[in-house]
């Protein structure tokens, strides 16, 4: 099970054990590990670096997983749970020229897919949305869609069907509407 609100992820294992991660004051990364009664066991924080974003999922084994963009442009992926997290770079984003924000994660399949929104500093009334995916060989970017916002940017909704399929509805500006 997952709740998501902004910059806030709450997960909860098989074993009814739920992790609470937010970002700090410092917009560090912090999880606290509450027991199955619900009695707070663990207040650690995750990542040390300024933070920008971050997107958290649990797969269907159990592990969970969580990705982040530093205010230097890092693309961290981190893996596992109050025993051990391993962790990686896995990109080094663009972070001078574009804004990234809403980054959403997804685990399907042994495919790990990152999304998000990439606004150019130099035409900010276009935005992209962007598409990462890896299965620990190759790593794979593309841009699905460009288009205009509005003044703001706005959130998106991804979902993968059972047959694989990821289906994404975000809004655009049309004729002022």
């Amino acid at each position: 099970m997952q709740l998501t609100l902004p910059q806030h992820y709450i997960v909860k294992t098989q074993e009814n054990i739920s992790y609470y991660f937010f970002l700090n004051n410092d917009k560090e990364i912090c999880y606290q590990v509450f027991n199955e009664n619900n009695f707070l066991a663990k207040n650690e924080i995750l990542v040390k670096e300024i933070t920008v974003d971050f997107s958290v999922t649990i797969n269907s084994s159990n592990e969970i997983h969580l990705i982040c963009i530093t205010k230097v442009g890092n693309l961290l992926y981190y893996i596992g749970s109050d025993n051990g997290w391993h962790h990686k770079l896995l990109f080094k984003l663009d972070v001078r020229s574009n804004i990234y924000r809403y980054l959403l994660l997804f685990i399907e399949n042994n495919y790990v897919h990152i999304f998000c929104v990439k606004t150019n500093l130099l035409n900010p009334i276009v935005s992209s949305i962007e598409h990462m995916y890896w299965n620990e060989k190759n790593f794979h970017r593309s841009t699905v869609a460009s288009y205009l916002p509005g003044k703001y940017p706005s959130s998106y909704q991804v979902q993968i069907d059972q047959l694989n399929n990821i289906h994404i509805i975000y809004k655009v500006l049309y004729k002022n509407n």
